[in-house]
């Protein structure tokens, strides 16, 4: 869920549609020069207003753009999954990442912090998630 409009310079999530597939990542672990693999696919940006959403099956190739914004723009999104847990592993790894699946951040927490966000002063709880994945 975008939680302010995100826009080409602010390095929106590309999808390749019809790549869920074994046989897609089969492939794109097999080329080298995956730049030249991912240009030669058809592409869907990610351009979202604000409270508009993507949903997309996470075994779908996809990944994020440069961000070329002036004032270096994070984009601000609300990131969920969900899974069968009747289904065993669906060929993809998890979704999140272990040093921010390790923080336990509560929805109450995050919630505080984009109404701070929205209010004009700044996101702590997210600026520090964001130092630890550099």
């Amino acid at each position: 869920i975008a939680l302010q409009d995100v826009t080409m310079d602010m390095g929106p999530t590309t999808w390749f549609p019809r790549t869920h597939t074994k046989e897609a990542h089969v492939a794109f672990q097999d080329v080298y020069d995956k730049d030249t693999l991912i240009q030669s696919q058809p592409a869907v940006l990610g351009l979202l207003p604000k409270g508009s959403c993507g949903i997309f099956d996470s075994r779908l190739l996809h990944c994020g753009t440069a961000n070329r914004s002036n004032e270096d723009k994070s984009r601000a999104l609300f990131y969920f999954s969900f899974k069968n847990p009747e289904v065993g592993y669906t060929g993809n790894p998890a979704s999140i990442r272990l040093e921010l699946g390790k923080e336990n951040v509560a929805l109450g927490e995050l919630m505080s912090d984009l109404e701070s966000f929205e209010k004009g002063k700044g996101s702590p709880l997210i600026d520090e998630l964001g130092r630890k994945m550099r």
